[in-house]
């Protein structure tokens, strides 16, 4: 009985999430599937450790159709390695600063480190990328219509 009831709301969230946006995580060697995220509010962020400053830096993406939208960069502190404004403005907002653009993208392709611990932040959720993949694997972010409630059972 109680195998029904949770499978009956497995299949009803999964036709409420059918028409939902899905950030999709593929590892590039293999094509393999890593981790699929529904976009609920249409918006992600990437998240790591900045490579010379060793401060958090959040890239805010929105999604339109089929296409990633890079809207603003947030970074705690500016200097070496960190962006001019060739593009938008820069601003302060709560103390970071803040670096307007657009820039769409179909796919991103990202080599992960553990040093940056780059990460995916949808609704304020970590998904930590070392978590699905190895060092040094490259991984592509693309997004699709859709969402199978049944992913998740047997996945770590």
């Amino acid at each position: 009985m109680i195998y029904t009831i949770v499978l009956s709301i497995f299949l009803l969230a999964g036709f409420f999430l059918a028409g939902t946006d899905v950030l999709s995580v593929y590892d590039v060697t293999s094509n393999r599937l890593l981790l699929d995220i529904p976009l609920l509010d249409d918006r992600f962020s990437l998240w790591y450790i900045h490579s010379i400053q060793l401060t958090p830096s959040f890239e805010n993406f929105i999604v339109k159709g089929k296409k990633m939208i890079l809207y603003e960069t947030v970074y705690e502190t500016v200097g070496v390695g960190l962006p001019s404004v060739d593009e938008g403005s820069f601003y302060m907002r709560d103390g970071k600063m803040v670096m307007t653009l657009h820039r769409e993208f179909e796919e991103i392709l990202l080599r992960i480190y553990p040093k940056p611990d780059n990460s995916i932040i949808v609704r304020g959720k970590k998904y930590r990328l070392m978590d699905y993949a190895e060092s040094e694997d490259l991984i592509r972010l693309s997004i699709h219509r859709g969402y199978n409630p049944l992913y998740f059972i047997g996945r770590k």
